[in-house]
């Protein structure tokens, strides 16, 4: 009905102007008739100021819209007495054909009562009427009253077509600092092209900060305001989040009316910078880990990133950044270098630690030099290259419990490829790798075929050396584990053990064969001395002295040596002292006693005793059989046979005492007891040269055997053949402690009963 009743009115105004506009007239004249009502009748004479009588009657706007309740008129009335005077706190009353109003309001000061005029979803014209009475306390009758009219036309709503939102500036996106607070309004045009009514509600929102009032007040994220000619106000503020920091949402104000709205983006900008932050990377990969130690030539890229941030925690984009650097470099070229901030408020430049393992202090500088900070960069030793020990000289160590130093601390430098010491522990192995070490040498006391396990600390690891009971060299080995797997050796040979002071002395002469021709009968052959500490360890470097006791044989010995000299044969032995001794080719095998003492310059001399013989020298040796050959007959069981052998030296001397060892193929061998230089208890196959008293006799260097055969050692004869068994018996003669031998053989021969006699 109502919107029927609002399509009609709409065909007259279109229609019918000119009637609207003289029906108007004439409802004005007629109200401007009765505007006055007269006293009311019966009640004597109202005084002046009794009177009450409505001076003026307005209606702001006149034309409202059927828009429930968004849009109202103000209607005002002014209540004056009959001299002209405001009365204030005088009750109006108001009625209104078609819409709502207020209906009693009092008048303010000014005599002015104001009330408010809503549609209730009716278009059309509405009369407004405004009543005031002045009633007698008294009688309680009306002394006074009157009356206005005024009149509202509720028009349909015309469709808002558009909203504009408008800032200070027509910037896009608008700028603006975090916190900071800027006015805003809008303004709705409707499709006839007008701006909306007055009071019209505008909402405004927004995705990031908040609305405020004059006072700073939070207001929210969504507030509704009314127009006041056409245009709605609002004060926004945008909040602590920068928009311009990556993956924060943009930030957007909107001003709409139902489903018409406009929308401005706001780019928030952070604050001046207030705090700086300093981190360190390591780039493992893709992957950016942080960290604050690193080594020195790394593979690994490492960077430092200095954060700038306001005082709401946004980062703050295109400030410069100094950074400085007391080790190592950045970019590999400086230690200072500026960089301006990104979007993330970092500025981050590469690391390069260098060669030179250490501490590196970085610092960043922003703000002017008001923001500083700094960290602490380890840059520590790269994997480990090398490892050496530092005592490069000869170790020298004496046998244990000897009075001397028998123990040293050895250490190794562990060092990269840049020479820098390891800085990080190292697990250090030690270990002799003599094949043969010296007996109870070890180190830290453990057995000599154990490695032993140290920790390095700053780069370095040692090990305790311990001497034991023989002198000799020790070779140590250190090893450790190089990260890429590889094995770092460093060894050290020329650690000496020296033996204790000498407590043996053994003299000694040389053997078979030895011997150097000097001519005219005499011979040279190397003697000398083994010195032995009290664990039998050859001792270095000490001086001998040598003589001959009872020499009944005319010997010569070289009186005076030292352990380690060279002897004539060019040899030379730890704790050998060489001399020689002459003699005459005739006493060979001679028995002679060398006494050899130590110096008494290491201290108490010490004696060795030695009765050594003199040996062959370039020998001749050669044995004849007596007879030939033996003939066994039938009567014959055993049958004996003679041999001799003759020993003569290089230079034709010949050489008693010689001891002959006979062997033969056959037959056994016979005892002489007595003769020459053969003694009652030697063995048959042991014959004596005859030393004929020292060369002198007919039989000297002879010396003479005998061995048997039995009949059944020779096969028997063919008697038919006529032919008889026959074998041979091969007799060997080896002189003792030489290996000179010769042979002699004699043949046996076995006939049968009728052989013919010889």
């Amino acid at each position: 009905m109502r919107k029927m009743r609002g399509n009609k009115m709409n065909k007259i105004n279109r229609l019918f102007p000119i009637f609207i506009f003289l029906v108007l007239a004439l409802i004005l004249v007629i109200t401007s008739c009765d505007r006055r009502n007269p006293p009311p009748t019966g009640i004597g004479v109202v005084k002046p100021s009794e009177v009450v009588k409505i001076t003026k009657i307005l209606a702001e706007p006149d034309t409202i819209y059927c828009d429930n309740n968004i849009t109202f008129s103000q209607i005002s009335v002014t209540v004056k007495d009959g001299d002209g005077f405001a009365i204030p706190g005088k009750i109006v009353n108001f009625r209104a054909t078609i819409g709502r109003i207020l209906r009693s309001v009092p008048t303010d000061s000014s005599g002015v009562a104001t009330t408010t005029f809503w549609d209730d979803g009716e278009q059309g014209l509405a009369e407004i009427m405004a009543v005031v009475q002045n009633i007698s306390e008294s009688t309680n009758t009306v002394i006074s009253a009157d009356t206005a009219r005024v009149e509202v036309f509720i028009d349909e709503v015309p469709p808002v077509e558009s909203i504009t939102l408008n800032f200070l500036s027509q910037a896009d996106p608008y700028p603006m600092t975090v916190m900071q607070t800027t006015e805003i309004n809008a303004t709705a045009k409707n499709n006839l092209g007008n701006t909306v009514p007055d009071n019209t509600l505008i909402t405004f929102t927004c995705t990031k900060g908040k609305f405020v009032d004059e006072a700073g007040n939070n207001l929210g994220m969504s507030i509704v305001a009314k127009t006041v000619n056409g245009r709605a106000y609002a004060r926004y503020n945008a909040g602590a989040v920068a928009t311009t920091t990556p993956g924060v949402d943009p930030a957007y104000v909107t001003a709409s009316i139902g489903d018409i709205s406009s929308t401005r983006e706001v780019m928030i900008y952070p604050g001046n910078p207030f705090n700086i932050r300093l981190q360190s990377f390591v780039q493992v990969g893709d992957e950016m880990v942080e960290s604050d130690t690193s080594s020195v030539a790394s593979p690994n890229n490492i960077y430092m990133r200095a954060t700038l941030n306001d005082p709401n925690g946004n980062p703050c984009p295109t400030k410069p950044v100094r950074f400085e650097t007391d080790l190592g470099t950045f970019m590999n070229t400086t230690q200072s270098i500026t960089l301006n901030t990104n979007t993330m408020g970092e500025a981050q430049v590469r690391f390069t630690p260098g060669l030179t393992a250490g501490a590196a202090t970085i610092k960043a500088f922003a703000n002017n030099d008001t923001l500083q900070t700094q960290l602490i960069f380890n840059i520590k030793s790269d994997d480990i290259y090398s490892i050496s020990f530092t005592q490069q000289e000869q170790v020298t160590l004496n046998v244990a419990n000897t009075g001397g130093v028998d123990s040293a601390i050895l250490r190794v430098k562990l060092k990269d490829i840049n020479g820098n010491l390891i800085d990080y522990p190292q697990e250090v192995y030690f270990r002799i790798v003599n094949l043969n070490p010296p007996a109870g040498a070890n180190l830290n006391g453990y057995p000599v075929t154990d490695s032993v396990l140290v920790i390095s600390t700053g780069g370095e690891a040692q090990v305790s050396v311990n001497s034991g009971t023989e002198s000799g060299i020790l070779i140590i080995r250190a090893s450790c584990f190089a990260k890429d797997g590889r094995w770092i050796h460093a060894t050290k040979a020329n650690i000496v053990i020296h033996a204790g002071p000498p407590a043996e002395v053994i003299p000694f002469i040389g053997g078979f064969n030895t011997g150097q021709n000097m001519g005219g009968g005499l011979w040279r052959v190397v003697a000398g001395a083994v010195v032995k500490d009290m664990y039998g360890n050859p001792v270095e470097t000490t001086s001998v002295f040598f003589e001959l006791i009872n020499n009944v044989t005319n010997c010569q010995i070289g009186a005076d040596g030292f352990t380690g000299n060279v002897s004539v044969e060019d040899d030379s032995l730890r704790g050998v002292a060489y001399t020689t001794v002459t003699y005459s080719g005739i006493y060979t095998y001679d028995w002679i006693t060398i006494r050899a003492r130590t110096g008494e310059v290491e201290g108490e001399g010490v004696d060795g005793y030695a009765t050594v013989q003199l040996p062959l020298n370039d020998p001749h040796f050669e044995a004849t059989p007596v007879p030939a050959h033996l003939n066994f007959f039938v009567s014959d069981t055993w049958k004996t046979g003679d041999f001799y052998a003759v020993l003569t030296d290089g230079q034709g001397q010949p050489v008693g005492n010689a001891v002959i060892i006979c062997t033969s193929t056959k037959g056994e061998f016979v005892a002489i007891p007595g003769f020459h230089n053969n003694y009652p208890f030697d063995p048959a196959w042991q014959i004596i040269t005859d030393d004929g008293s020292y060369g002198t006799g007919d039989k000297a260097g002879w010396a003479w055997g005998q061995i048997k055969f039995h009949k059944l050692e020779v096969p028997a004869g063919d008697e038919t053949s006529q032919t008889p068994g026959q074998t041979t018996g091969v007799i060997t003669l080896r002189i003792l402690g030489t290996n000179v031998s010769t042979e002699v053989s004699i043949v046996l021969y076995r006939y049968w009963d009728s052989c013919p006699p010889f």
